[in-house]
């Protein structure tokens, strides 16, 4: 029997509280001076005397809340009968539940449904706007429930606002923003400014001078050959593709400085790398419009927003000089924007989380949020300032303790996140870059890299047109040399080796001059040859000790010996050439080849 008698009355309270699911309260009119807000000054004057605890002030009370519906059938879900749903009851219904379960009181059997703003408020003679809709609900509710959103106008009318849960900020949405990959040639220098660059130039050429001093330095009183201070400039250069061509440090002055201008190459070249990636890879950029609202004043671009709300008020506000296109409906306004009636749309983030993926209104996710958050604001329940007649402040302090909490151990999250699943009817923002590969990783395209190649063909170039300079210098040297020693000094053409030997020569300047001087020689003795068998000839008197007609003996041992002499110095001369030759041959093509 007492179980039957408990089953029915489990049957009466369930009945009873899916009767109380619909609204049963309506607002009274501001002339009535009535309310239906609950006297809890009792319960602050326990927590006041220290005879309770503030999180448990509205414990066992029934209070009585304004839930905001905006016709919409997205926050809130209702039955034809009016009644909530079970097993659907929409995101406010499901926050009201957990924030009165842990403040332990209820709410569905008091509570009253706020509608949008409709008709002229007789007061300002104006149409009833949502801060007018909200200042209502908070004097005939103990709070007022949605995403209200907090700012001075409203603060001034003495409502109050528990800590949000709803990211109210304003954003903007663009239309068909599309990734524009621009060619940029000199994108490889971006890793350093123009007076760095400017700098490393000088570090080259001061480095090469120091470096060809301190050779010189080293090598004074010798015989020893240095290299050229335009080369040692080229290998200080080469030192910052970490190619260290400092190869013969053989002084400690020497070594001193190769550490220095490795360790300076270290450092710099390092950070040019570290930098080079975000430099090098010119990511496209989107195509945007303006990226923040003081952008959308100054340029003067049409701006789409829903009338009578928060962030219209805010903004003629804050930019009043705004081409504003408005519609109380978030819907038109949204058509307005595709439709191209405004550039750009200013909502608050959340909103824009539900419409992206919402596939009537963005069938082919062309809307994307631009630029950053403006005014940042969380949108939640209000309440109003009375600290004396009801002492509803009170309710706010208790709301802030669990709303603070519901976000700290993230049911707001969660349960937001659940709603967009619920509210998704096609999914938008996840669409990757079609440069990304399937790791997620950019591949790169010839657009993005492309200067460096262009940087690399230029100087091949260059390096070709300089190439047929020195072959042109060359010939016109080995051209003097050949004119020089076509002819030996007997007046007969001159020997192959000969010719070849000033085709040496003519590439080294030193080796040439030693060509010529010992040709000269030969010439000379030429001469003084062709004048004894000339005189011999035509029957001179001889002079000298001997006889039979011929020239002295000493000036015959003269010119033998002069002879062998220059013989000598010639074929000296010759191998003296031909190790300059290949000493410089060799030399330049090591330095070719770096270190």
């Amino acid at each position: 029997m007492g179980n039957l008698m408990m089953m029915v009355l489990s049957l009466l309270l369930a009945a009873s509280q899916t009767q109380a699911q619909a609204p049963s309260l309506l607002p009274f009119s501001k002339d009535s001076n009535l309310t239906h807000r609950s006297n809890v000054c009792d319960r602050f004057l326990e927590y006041a005397s220290g005879q309770a605890n503030i999180r448990d002030a509205l414990k066992g009370l029934n209070l009585t809340v304004g839930v905001v519906d905006q016709l919409n059938d997205v926050y809130i879900h209702f039955n034809e009968d009016g009644t909530i749903k079970d097993e659907d009851p929409g995101i406010f219904v499901i926050i009201l539940d957990e924030l009165a379960r842990r403040g332990g009181f209820d709410w569905r059997n008091n509570y009253g449904v706020v509608y949008p703003p409709n008709g002229t408020n007789p007061e300002t003679n104006t149409p009833f706007n949502w801060t007018d809709v909200l200042y209502e609900s908070v004097l005939n509710y103990d709070f007022s429930f949605a995403e209200w959103v907090h700012n001075q106008e409203r603060r001034v009318r003495g409502i109050s606002f528990p800590v949000g849960w709803y990211d109210s900020s304003i954003i903007l949405v663009q239309n068909r923003v599309e990734e524009v990959v621009t060619f940029d040639v000199t994108a490889f220098l971006r890793p350093f400014s123009n007076a760095v660059w400017g700098m490393i130039v000088g570090v080259f050429i001061v480095s090469g001078l120091l470096y060809w001093m301190i050779d010189k330095i080293a090598t004074w009183g010798t015989n020893d050959e240095v290299n050229s201070v335009l080369y040692d400039m080229f290998l200080a250069t080469m030192t910052f593709t970490q190619h260290h061509m400092y190869w013969d440090p053989s002084g400690h002055g020497k070594r001193i400085f190769a550490f220095s201008a490795s360790f300076w190459s270290l450092v710099l070249a390092s950070a040019y790398t570290a930098n080079l990636a975000s430099f090098l890879v010119s990511q496209g950029q989107p195509a945007e419009i303006a990226t923040s609202l003081a952008e959308v004043e100054a340029l003067q671009i049409p701006l789409c927003v829903r009338a009578n709300a928060a962030v219209e008020a805010d903004l003629k506000t804050r930019y009043p000089q705004l081409i504003l296109n408005t519609d109380s409906d978030f819907d038109k306004i949204y058509e307005f924007l595709l439709a191209g009636k405004c550039k750009l749309l200013a909502t608050r983030p959340f909103d824009f989380d539900q419409f992206r993926n919402n596939e009537e209104i963005n069938p082919d996710c062309s809307l994307q949020w631009v630029g950053r958050q403006d005014n940042s604001n969380k949108g939640g329940p209000a309440t109003l300032v009375d600290t004396k007649s009801y002492c509803t402040s009170l309710i706010t302090h208790v709301l802030e303790i669990h709303m603070n909490e519901m976000l700290d151990d993230h049911f707001i999250d969660l349960t937001w996140q659940a709603h967009l699943r619920n509210q998704s009817n096609h999914q938008c923002g996840a669409q990757e870059s079609e440069s990304k590969d399937v790791d997620g990783q950019y591949s790169l395209t010839i657009l993005e890299v492309g200067g460096i190649f262009v940087f690399h063909g230029a100087l091949g170039l260059v390096s070709i047109i300089v190439a047929l300079l020195e072959m042109w210098w060359r010939r016109r040297q080995e051209r003097g040399a050949l004119q020089f020693a076509a002819k030996d000094p007997e007046g007969k053409e001159a020997p192959v080796e000969h010719i070849r030997m000033a085709q040496r020569a003519s590439s080294n300047m030193p080796a040439m001059a030693h060509y010529q001087s010992s040709m000269a020689l030969k010439s000379i003795i030429h001469d003084r040859d062709s004048q004894r068998k000339s005189r011999t000839n035509s029957g001179s008197p001889m002079h000298g000790r001997g006889s039979g007609g011929g020239y002295r003996d000493d000036d015959v041992d003269f010119n033998d010996d002069v002879l062998g002499t220059i013989q000598s110095l010639q074929t000296e001369m010759e191998k003296l050439q031909n190790y300059v030759v290949e000493n410089r041959n060799k030399h330049h093509g090591d330095g070719s080849l770096g270190a």
